[in-house]
């Protein structure tokens, strides 16, 4: 097979044609000899039957009168067909009757068989019946030789298979010789074509197109191919020259680029130094002179170690033959802080960014360093301050709680005389008297509101409770409860969506959330409070929102009402001494959140504050309402008593 492959298009066409033709002219020979041998036999069996109906007529007799010579000389007459071999005539009863056989023939009889034809090889032997009106009398055989007449046909059907090989022979000449024109001699000149555009590399040469088949077409994408690459070949040329103008400005851009680059390296600040993949120095800069002290001849083809403290070569060197070995990186790509060591045993903090980089040369590593000497110290300075403010504000608790608390004795005692002079005196004395007795009564009870408020505001930081589980449901029925009476008497009426439980101080949580809803009621317009309350989880927050529909806030206020004793307005119109909403703020802060107030003037205030969540769940981060699919319930005052 590889063979009849390898071989010229034109003799593969010549031995397909000839083998194409041979099989079909074969077969259409097989398939006459087939129909004349058939046409033979069926011409032969009839012949048989008629000469078997006329010695059956010629025979009842004898067969009725039972006389063997009658029947015995009828058979003998058939000595004139030679192809006859054998005649056979049987009673009845299967008995011979009467035999007729050819010189040499057979010696007997076969036994009868039933009506039939059956053909052996080379003689058709014929078994018919002998009846007189409907009654059988006996049987009737005859044995013809079929193989000198087979031979001689055998003779005239090879010399048909011979003429028929002969003439698809022919056939097959002239249709090969027909196609190498139509076919192979294009497909030749056409593989011609490509082997000279393959040698010369002249894609001007075209193929000469010959027919409108096939052939044709495959000449014509032959010479649109060759004219695609023509074009695209000038088109490369002149790609290539433009590449070889960019590589040039390139290079030139390189070149610029490497002397500004040595230029920033040696007048940047900070060391950079550069090692190859055996760790020793290749590239030193100024920086690094001043940095660790060696001229760029002394460091220049060490290993990094002359310039790190030795508690740290062993783990330097593992790291370093670690990441040629896996490319695992611990700090190449980095910035981590490490000890470096000067030309004078002194050592230092630094920052180091390593950077790996990879030509043909092999693996380099560039380093640039910063000496943070001068940040350490302000670091350390910070902490010192910052353990320093700690105190301070520890200390400045622990003295507003005392200081609240001591005071409150004898505070107590000047309230107490100051009102006891009020109730023996009133009348008694001038009109201005009593007046400055009143004036002295409501400063001492606003000193001691003061005082209180004051002692209420440092228990916030100093509260023993920890935070824990905090159903804001119950913190909600709590202040709702302690409310009661305040609510009946606004006619507030308190909705809230589902609220969720939170790690948190409970008795603040219910102290915040009463301040709040004490604070939309107090500052309420000429309608009856509405305060909704709802919560938003928002990633790893809780933000809660408490609106109302009352006097609203001013945009340059909303910072300031979270000072502490800061007030917007006069106490005849709004009692307090305005610690409320910085409490609020200082316990929302000590539990990890914020709060901040939107508002304006005459449409009313939404409080938010800011609680930390648990982490969400798998595929519920972004901003999920906690309150989803779930009912609001409202709180009225007659529900909270």
């Amino acid at each position: 097979m590889r063979a009849f492959r390898d071989q010229p298009i034109r003799r593969k066409l010549l031995l397909i044609i000839m083998v194409t033709s041979s099989v079909v002219l074969l077969l259409a020979g097989i398939a006459i000899i087939a129909y004349d041998s058939e046409i033979y036999r069926t011409s032969v069996r009839d012949d048989l039957d008629a000469l078997a109906r006329i010695v059956a007529d010629n025979t009842t007799a004898a067969l009725t009168f039972e006389s063997p010579q009658d029947a015995q000389e009828t058979l003998a007459s058939l000595r004139a067909r030679p192809s006859l071999v054998q005649a056979c005539i049987y009673s009845v009863d299967s008995r011979v009757f009467a035999r007729y056989a050819r010189p040499g023939g057979p010696s007997q009889c076969p036994p009868v068989e039933p009506d039939s034809e059956i053909v052996t090889a080379g003689s058709l032997l014929l078994f018919r019946p002998i009846v007189l009106g409907d009654t059988r009398l006996g049987t009737l055989y005859f044995q013809y030789d079929l193989a000198p007449v087979l031979a001689a046909r055998l003779r005239l059907y090879s010399g048909i298979v011979g003429g028929i090989t002969l003439g698809a022979l022919l056939v097959a000449l002239v249709l090969s010789s027909r196609l190498r024109r139509l076919i192979s001699d294009p497909i030749v000149g056409l593989a011609e074509r490509a082997r000279a555009v393959s040698q010369t590399k002249d894609y001007g040469i075209r193929a000469e197109k010959q027919t409108q088949d096939e052939v044709g077409s495959l000449v014509d994408a032959f010479n649109e191919m060759l004219a695609n690459i023509q074009s695209r070949d000038s088109e490369l040329r002149q790609a290539r020259d433009e590449l070889e103008i960019r590589v040039q400005e390139r290079t030139a851009e390189l070149r610029q680029s490497e002397e500004r680059f040595r230029a920033v390296a040696e007048t940047a600040n900070d060391a950079i130094i550069s090692a190859n993949r055996e760790g020793n120095i290749i590239h030193w800069n100024a920086g690094a002179e001043r940095a660790f002290g060696y001229s760029a001849a002394e460091a220049v083809g060490q290993p990094l170690t002359l310039i790190m403290p030795e508690r740290f070569h062993v783990a330097h060197r593992q790291g370093f033959g670690r990441y040629l070995t896996t490319r695992e990186a611990h700090i190449v790509g980095k910035t981590v802080e490490l000890t470096g060591l000067r030309k004078d045993g002194t050592e230092f903090p630094l920052d180091l960014s390593l950077a790996s980089w990879k030509i043909e040369e092999g693996i380099f590593f560039t380093a640039v360093i910063r000496d943070i000497t001068d940040r350490r110290q302000a670091e350390e300075a910070l902490k010192r301050q910052t353990a320093e403010l700690a105190r301070s504000n520890a200390d400045l608790e622990q003295f507003a709680y005392v200081a609240s608390h001591d005071l409150q004795e004898p505070l107590r005692m000047v309230t107490s005389f100051m009102q006891l002079l009020e109730r023996r005196y009133r009348g008694k004395l001038d009109a201005e008297a009593d007046e400055f007795i009143g004036f002295a009564v409501d400063g001492a009870t606003r000193m001691k509101q003061l005082i209180s408020d004051l002692l209420t505001y440092s228990r916030v930081s100093t509260s023993p409770e920890e935070p824990a589980p905090s159903d804001c449901e119950t913190v909600l029925l709590n202040v709702l409860t302690n409310l009661g009476l305040t609510l009946q008497e606004s006619g507030a009426v308190v909705t809230h969506d589902p609220l969720p439980t939170v790690e948190a101080n409970y008795s603040q949580m219910v102290q915040l959330m009463q301040n709040l809803v004490t604070n939309a009621i107090k500052f309420r317009s000429s309608q009856p409070p509405q305060i909704h309350i709802s919560v938003l989880r928002v990633r790893t927050e809780w933000v809660f929102s408490v609106s109302d529909n009352g006097i609203g806030i001013s945009l340059e206020h909303r910072e300031r009402i979270f000072v502490i004793f800061q007030r917007l307005h006069d106490r005849m119109s709004y009692p307090g001494t305005g610690i409320g909403l910085a409490i609020c703020k200082k316990i929302v802060e000590r539990h990890g959140g914020r709060i901040w107030v939107e508002s304006k003037p005459g449409q009313g205030s939404t409080f938010f504050f800011t609680l930390p969540a648990e982490p969400p769940e798998p595929g519920k981060e972004g901003n999920l309402a906690y309150s989803h699919d779930r009912t609001t319930t409202t709180t009225n005052p007659t529900a909270a008593h």
